[in-house]
This record gives structure tokens, C-alpha cells and sequence, in this order.
């Protein structure tokens, strides 16, 4: 049986390259599913059916159970055929749930949050450019929570002391602006630690403002 016309190497290697991202895609929407849903975090409690999860996550049995197919072909899940039951590894969970700098799952709404503004990314290749705010709230949003768990752990123990002189100085009191805050966790995490400055943060968009302000109160 003929196949059809054998292709070069170089050309079977790019597919391959194609495929393989466009499957690395889905599977980056199924992480998003999971993260913005509660999935990872309810599988993560302890070894579970499709009809338990989805008890426990309170949604429909039939999404979840197409979503559990999809995320155990992936590999991110363990699936055991003997019992129909799903669980996450170790290394699954702690890189999809949890409150630890290893908590990537967020990272999956910053990779698809473009989809929200395409029709203005490609209007913006004609010459009117993309402003931020249209991919809000999606983009800074995930970008804010991909970014708290790292900035809770380290931010100020590690990498405001990179800064020589820098922490003593927050101690004795100082006036300090962040340009471009975004949602001002930043900004408050210092003015929590260093009572004795002033922090002040300002950024181009009203949206992560707003929630700057209501984490500050």
C-alpha cells in the first residue's frame, strides 16, 4: 500500500516540530482547565474516578471525565485501569497546585491569554498596534498570580538584598515609586515589611490599580 510521496528528512522533522507544538497547545488549555476550575487541586487530595472528582469539584461528570482522558494521555496524570482511578505524582503536584514557587499551573493562563485579544494582534500587524489593556483582565491577571507565590518566597529575603545598602536603607525610612506596579503585590509586600518607608505605585492601566488598592486596604 502506497502511503504517498516520501518526504525529506528535513521536512518530516518539521512537521513533527508543528505537531508537536500544536499538541503542547491543547495541553496548555487542559492545565488552564484544570488550574481555573479547582481540578488539580481536588485530584491532588487524594486518588479519585471521573464521577468523584467531579462531585468534589462540583461540575458535570462528562467534561471531566473527557478532561481526565485528555491530561492522563498527556502524562500528568497517573491512570490506573484496574480501579478507573486518576492521581497525581509528586512532581504533578507540586508544580500544578499548592501555594509553593513551584505552583506553575498559572503559567497556562498567561500562554493562552493572547486568544482573547487576536482579532486586535492582528489588526496590530497592520500598523495600529495592541494596547496592554486589551489583553486585560486575562494576561496581568495570570501574570500576577504566576508571579505572587515567587515574589512571597523571595522577594524580600532575596532579591531586594542583591541591592547593596538597599534593604538597610528601606529600614530607616525612605520614599520609594514602582513605576509600572501592576497589581501592586510588589508594592505592598515591601510596605509590609519596611513600615518605616513610603511606597508609592503607579502603572499606565486602571484595571491592576484597582486591584492594587483593594489588596492594600
Amino acid at each position: 500500500m502506497n502511503d504517498g510521496p516520501t518526504l525529506p528528512v528535513a521536512v518530516r522533522r518539521m512537521m513533527r516540530r508543528l505537531f508537536g507544538g500544536y499538541t503542547q497547545t491543547v495541553v496548555t488549555q487542559m492545565v488552564r482547565l484544570g488550574h481555573e476550575l479547582g481540578l488539580w487541586e481536588r485530584l491532588a487530595e487524594r486518588p479519585r474516578t471521573s464521577p468523584d472528582l467531579a462531585r468534589a469539584a462540583g461540575l458535570d461528570e462528562r467534561p471531566v471525565r473527557e478532561w481526565l482522558g485528555a491530561v492522563a494521555a498527556a502524562r500528568l496524570v497517573r491512570y490506573d485501569p484496574a480501579h478507573s482511578v486518576f492521581s497525581l505524582g509528586r512532581p504533578a503536584r507540586e508544580c500544578l497546585t499548592g501555594r509553593a514557587i513551584t505552583n506553575l499551573a498559572a503559567g497556562s493562563q498567561m500562554a493562552t491569554a493572547a486568544l482573547a485579544a487576536w482579532p486586535r494582534i492582528l489588526q496590530g500587524f497592520r500598523g495600529d498596534g495592541v494596547p496592554y489593556r486589551a489583553y486585560a483582565p486575562g494576561f496581568p491577571e495570570a501574570m500576577g498570580r504566576l508571579n505572587r507565590l515567587r515574589y512571597d518566597a523571595l522577594f524580600v529575603d532575596r532579591y531586594l538584598p542583591l541591592a547593596p545598602g538597599l534593604t538597610a536603607r528601606l529600614r530607616r525610612g525612605a520614599s520609594v515609586l514602582e513605576v509600572g506596579c501592576g497589581d501592586g503585590h510588589v508594592t505592598n509586600l515591601m510596605a509590609t515589611a519596611f513600615p518605616q518607608s513610603r511606597f508609592v505605585g503607579t502603572d499606565a492601566e486602571v484595571l491592576p490599580i484597582r486591584w492594587a488598592r483593594r489588596e492594600a486596604r
